[in-house]
């Protein structure tokens, strides 16, 4: 099999199987990726911030245990992690 040079950021070179169809694009998304999980995560994260912002700014366990809700089911709960 022979290889492709392909550059990367930083000015290092990496090598690639000239059989690999990914090309690298520095600043782009693959649009066939799937980002559902991405989207989910990142929404979880700002729910959890906001939820433990607010308890912070009130001190109501309500917010902190909203939060440890959310939190258990999208990291610990088999059914549903």
């Amino acid at each position: 099999m022979t290889s492709i040079p392909t550059r990367t950021t930083g000015g290092r070179t990496r090598i690639r199987p000239a059989a690999c169809p990914i090309l690298c694009h520095d600043g782009e998304s693959n649009p066939d990726n799937f980002n559902l999980h991405r989207q989910a995560m990142r929404e979880c994260r700002t729910r959890a911030a906001h939820l433990a912002a607010a308890y912070r700014l009130t001190g109501d366990e309500r917010y902190a245990q909203t939060a440890a809700a959310l939190l258990e089911g999208f990291f610990l709960d088999e059914k549903t992690k």
